[in-house]
């Protein structure tokens, strides 16, 4: 496991990132199980006769236990550590999926599902923070992609599973990658920037030439990171003997009054805004109702072999969508994107109307489905998915970032959760293809907002944005004359320093 050369071992922070990747693919397993296996968990020969009500509930359990969890995790991430919060939560995990394997009745099913989502919530700051500080500037935006990418792996190989075995043998399996991510996480070291922030020097040293491999020289990279941890000490040395409940309270106030910014309160309605109408185009109902979904829209294709297509599709459309986010720019991305996905939505709902109301039951209108599901997952994954997440990244000040960041993530959980649960009464109010037109709408609604609200951030520094968001103006505007610009230039809301720390 040594690179050799003058450069850090590839080899390492690839071991350390895919401790992490296992607990993302223990998430992608859970979406993966209720796509796959609901249809036999309600059933009466070999589940528990689960009604329309007990289903939803059985699918949106998760999303529900991570609106607070999602928030605690970043604490827990603090307290414990980056790698020890991800080496406790693996056993969660596993609770979960036994839970479900035995479960003698549907209250210990849903005990189980909310176990997994407890998880979920959990592990979401910590996983994203750990590989984050332990990957060179050179990988980290290529490890920092891994995490999305290999949830999809595990969704894909669930599905895959669930073609040929019982769901309760299923969910037995799914233990492999939390057991695996603990295995891991005993062996990698702990985050180096974790470790110097809370004073233990040596192990954040031995750490970081652990992960940069044995002849690989850290004096220049240990230095730095004394320097970023020394600048926020400082910050908080004048309020290190005030009481802890004060200083929450106080931290708790400060940041009710940063809500008042311009910078603070425009991008958060926009983010929040943009994140309701990504959800509410049905794409989770597709992942967590998939095998459901393709049966009710009568797909030519057997159901489990079309679910199986669909999540290998929307696996490639992972490394699809980081190639346009980079390539293009984000607001025409979005709203081609969300265009697609609503026609996408739009063909599914013809293609169940056909079938119901017109009687055309021939093969070609029964591949429609399957057509439909991976217009909607390339669509998706090109535009509508990441791009509201990257904007939590590029839109946020740099005092508040971590604090919104969290509250973005609850409120979009909030958003899934009510989008799986509604789903079976949409369709009981809607009709099946009423419920998909209504979906196709919302993308229709998201591609105007995108036109008419989004701003354009490819190519802005952080500074950037938060002065337009300052000047008054919810959409970015393109560059002005430097003349010009110089007379009208507001104060940065982030200083150079302070960037350079965030990096």
């Amino acid at each position: 496991m040594v690179d050799s050369g003058p450069h850090p071992s590839f080899k390492r922070q690839a071991l350390a990132c895919f401790a992490i990747y296992c607990l993302s693919m223990s998430m992608g397993s859970g979406t993966g199980f209720s796509g796959v296996a609901i249809d036999r968990v309600a059933s009466n020969e070999t589940g528990f006769g689960m009604d329309s009500e007990q289903i939803s509930w059985f699918a949106s359990l998760p999303s529900f236990a991570m609106i607070p969890t999602c928030l605690i995790g970043g604490v827990l991430g603090e307290w414990l550590g980056r790698k020890m919060s991800c080496l406790l939560i693996g056993p969660l995990y596993i609770i979960g999926h036994l839970c479900l394997t035995f479960a003698p009745d549907i209250q210990m099913l849903f005990f189980g599902r909310v176990i997994f989502g407890v998880a979920a919530g959990l592990s979401c700051s910590p996983a994203g923070v750990y590989v984050s500080e332990i990957s060179t500037p050179t990988w980290r935006t290529t490890f920092g992609a891994g995490l999305s990418a290999f949830f999809m792996v595990g969704t894909f190989i669930t599905y895959t599973l669930g073609k040929w075995l019982d769901w309760r043998t299923l969910s037995g399996i799914c233990c492999v990658y939390p057991t695996l991510s603990i295995l891991l996480c005993s062996i990698v070291p702990e985050s180096p920037a974790y470790l110097a922030n809370n004073g233990r020097f040596y192990e954040a040293r031995r750490s970081l030439q652990w992960l940069r491999g044995p002849t690989y020289d850290v004096d220049q990279e240990y230095t730095d990171l004394l320097k970023s941890v020394n600048k926020h000490k400082m910050k908080t040395d004048d309020v290190g003997e005030k009481s802890r409940i004060k200083q929450i309270l106080r931290n708790t106030l400060d940041f009710f009054v940063k809500l008042t910014r311009p910078d603070v309160w425009k991008p958060l309605s926009i983010v929040t805004s943009v994140m309701f109408l990504q959800q509410f185009t049905g794409i989770a109902t597709i992942s967590f109702y998939a095998v459901s979904m393709m049966e009710k829209a009568g797909s030519s294709i057997d159901k489990y072999t079309a679910t199986i297509i669909f999540g290998l599709v929307r696996l490639a459309s992972c490394f699809i969508g980081s190639y346009f986010i980079k390539r293009f720019k984000r607001r025409p991305l979005f709203v081609v994107s969300s265009l697609c996905v609503s026609a996408g939505m739009c063909l599914l709902g013809v293609s169940v109307y056909l079938r119901e109301v017109g009687g055309m039951d021939s093969f070609a209108i029964g591949l429609l489905p399957l057509i439909s599901v991976n217009i909607i997952a390339i669509s998706y994954q090109a535009g509508l998915g990441p791009i509201p997440w990257s904007y939590i990244s590029e839109l946020y000040p740099v005092d508040v970032r971590g604090s919104l960041s969290g509250l973005s993530n609850c409120i979009a959980q909030i958003y899934i959760f009510l989008t799986l649960k509604t789903f079976p009464a949409v369709q009981a109010s809607f009709t099946i293809y009423g419920g998909y037109w209504l979906y196709a709408g919302f993308g229709l609604l998201a591609a105007i907002f995108g036109a008419a609200i989004l701003p354009d951030t490819k190519g802005k520094t952080l500074t950037e944005v938060s002065e337009y968001f300052t000047s008054g103006c919810c959409v970015l505007r393109p560059k002005k004359d430097k003349e010009e610009d110089s007379k009208t230039k507001m104060p940065p809301i982030a200083s150079s320093e302070e960037l350079e720390d965030l990096v």
